[in-house]
């Protein structure tokens, strides 16, 4: 929305969410790689792939972060906020609407008044959303507590500040069916936030590390089990979901849900939230995760994983566990358009804490004689930095996946080839 236009916007109301059927849930099969998956996997890795997470791993959400603004985005930059363009003043900026919606075209347009601040807004509609041509742009869904799914499409755009965009139109609600009360109403859903002005934003081929890789903290074990290898479909700094303090660090592995997770050193269990079953792409679920917390006994850290089946849970909190043992199964609870593990490492347990670089662990291939056998643990010499894009196995670290199989069950028809650890893509 460009200047000049008084009067013209109208604020978007966070109304109950309205929900619309979208089929029967998925199965819990494996999710191998389509070959357009498997395409754009590889292509990340050897090109380096904008905003450190994989498009399609997250389908039915957009992803914006200004300046940098993909095709379908309206405007073809945004514009300075001024407030006296719309009848406002320093004291009264604030009566802004944040999010507003054109009465007669259904523009969206997301303005951030604030004067210092990057804001972030995460936004669900219950609506068929339309790019710059008024072509129908892709949607997903979610699953509610009683595990039913419902249509949506949702949105997540970085603004800087004094900074306001037009991002998309508005147009058609999913049929709710015939119990819909409120077919014209407005279905939307957000959460806005300020970003700390020193935290790195994301946007380029970085991974977000100032350090020396070799100065990064290394696991001491791999956190899934199974054969592997596993996806990366999104690493530090990346523009989905981790660029916020609290998970600018946090790695992303895709795996089917119920791939076991194990405990990446001996520790103790300090946390455990097992009481959601909500997921799917609606931003309402990013607050309603299942996670388990482990206090590592050396280095004396916290490792947290997020996503997991809540029913899959096998400790308590104040229980001893050893390097290597499961401790729960791989879910797709909470903000989580594909099944998987996020695994994140912090320096204290308290609420909010930032995040920490880590490294994973790999072992290469070593010849087993009579008296000898593989190491129980994995050197920190093998270690590397996973970035979207790159498939991590437990054993060799970084490998090249050959041809579309099922790489998270370790079916037949798989060939991976191990490349050595490496720290980014080269």
């Amino acid at each position: 929305m460009g200047k000049g236009k008084k009067g013209k916007k109208k604020r978007a109301k966070n109304k109950a969410r309205s929900k619309t059927k979208a089929g029967p849930s998925p199965s819990n099969s494996s999710s191998a790689p389509s070959s357009d998956r498997l395409a754009e996997a590889n292509a990340a890795c050897v090109h380096g792939d904008w905003g450190n997470f994989l498009r399609g791993s997250c389908k039915g959400c957009h992803v914006v972060h200004d300046p940098v603004l993909p095709g379908w985005v309206v405007g073809d930059e945004s514009e300075p906020f001024f407030p006296e363009d719309f009848g406002l003043t320093d004291e009264s900026v604030g009566s802004m609407p944040e999010i507003s919606v054109h009465p007669d075209t259904g523009l969206l347009t997301l303005t951030n008044v604030s004067k210092t601040m990057h804001r972030s807004f995460y936004i669900t509609l219950g609506h068929k959303l339309l790019d710059r041509n008024h072509q129908q742009m892709e949607h997903g869904r979610w699953r509610d507590e009683n595990c039913t799914y419902w249509s949506c499409t949702s949105l997540i755009v970085v603004i800087p500040p004094e900074k306001l965009l037009d991002v998309c139109y508005i147009g058609s609600r999913f049929s709710n069916g015939p119990d819909d009360k409120e077919p014209q109403s407005l279905d939307i859903y957000s959460t806005i936030s300020e970003l700390p002005e020193k935290l790195e934003l994301p946007g380029g081929k970085g991974d977000g590390m100032t350090e020396r890789s070799e100065d990064i903290l290394c696991l001491p074990n791999f956190p899934l089990g199974g054969s592997g290898p596993y996806l990366c479909s999104q690493g530090a700094c990346g523009c989905f979901t981790h660029f916020f303090p609290g998970t600018q660090h946090a790695v992303d592995l895709e795996c089917a849900v119920g791939t076991p997770i194990v405990a990446v050193g001996d520790g103790e269990i300090v946390d455990v939230h097992d009481v959601n079953c909500v997921g799917g792409i609606h931003v309402a679920n990013l607050f309603k995760w299942n996670s388990i917390m482990l206090r590592l006994d050396e280095p004396p850290l916290f490792v947290e994983y997020v996503h997991i089946d809540g029913a899959s849970v096998r400790v308590k909190k104040g229980q001893r566990v050893r390097c290597g043992e499961i401790i729960c199964a791989a879910g797709d609870v909470g903000f989580c358009p594909t099944p998987h593990l996020h695994i994140q490492v912090h320096k204290s347990d308290a609420k909010g804490a930032p995040t920490i670089p880590f490294r994973l662990p790999a072992r290469r291939r070593r010849e087993r004689s009579r008296d000898d056998s593989y190491p129980s643990q994995h050197t920190s010499a093998d270690a590397y930095l996973p970035r979207a894009g790159q498939w991590c196995d437990p054993i060799y670290g970084l490998v090249e996946v050959e041809g579309v199989a099922d790489t998270h069950e370790g079916k037949e028809g798989k060939r991976a080839i191990a490349v050595g650890a490496k720290s980014g893509c080269d």
